[in-house]
């Protein structure tokens, strides 16, 4: 006849199972921790690709790398800069080198895709920046109080556009932002995704 297990013997187990899963989540949170050092030199500039490849290559953790490029496309989204999007572009190629080059292609593309949805949501933005102004040199004028710095109020020529105008201005831009950032992180959830072993 097989022998029931105590309550206290099913609780080892439990504990031992969540032990190992969470194990490989608290490795990740170790990793990570390991590498914000290094990535905060990276990122402030003061070391660039080629020596973060160095580095990485130094301690010889096949581990680390996957999170390094994890780190680095968590720090991509909507405002970063051309040439910060080319830095983070050029280390996690270098780290990929290190992993092999298999995803090399892969990465190469989606952040050429990353690159294009910046540059149409800068060009769709200063449209409708030109926009904006070219409505504002057409908007009526009005007097308005104004509050100066010694608390008098003075009434003050001003050009305004009418409620309905800006605030669909307003809205348009909120909805190109947020459609924009949705593509992109869209493409990086794909890449993180290809990434991790």
């Amino acid at each position: 006849m097989k022998r029931l297990k105590t309550a206290y013997e099913i609780a080892l187990e439990r504990a031992n199972s969540l032990d190992s899963e969470q194990s490989a989540e608290e490795k990740a949170l170790f990793q990570r921790e390991k590498l914000r050092p290094l990535l905060a030199d990276f990122y402030r500039a003061k070391i660039g690709p080629e020596q973060l490849w160095e580095e990485l290559q130094k301690k010889d953790e096949p581990e680390l790398y996957e999170q390094a490029q994890l780190l680095l496309l968590e720090s991509i989204g909507l405002q970063t800069s051309a040439d910060e999007l080319q830095r983070r572009k050029e280390a996690i190629l270098a780290v990929e080198s290190l992993r092999g080059g298999a995803n090399s292609s892969l990465i190469e593309r989606i952040i050429e895709e990353i690159v294009e949805v910046q540059e149409n949501y800068r060009q769709r933005l200063d449209e409708y920046r030109n926009f904006y102004e070219k409505a504002l040199k057409n908007a009526r004028m009005s007097l308005k109080p104004v509050r100066t710095s010694d608390g008098r109020v003075v009434m003050q020529v001003q050009r305004n556009l009418d409620g309905l105008t800006e605030e669909k201005l307003e809205k348009a831009l909120q909805e190109l932002e947020q459609q924009s950032s949705q593509v992109i992180n869209r493409l990086l959830a794909e890449l993180k995704e290809n990434l991790k072993s």
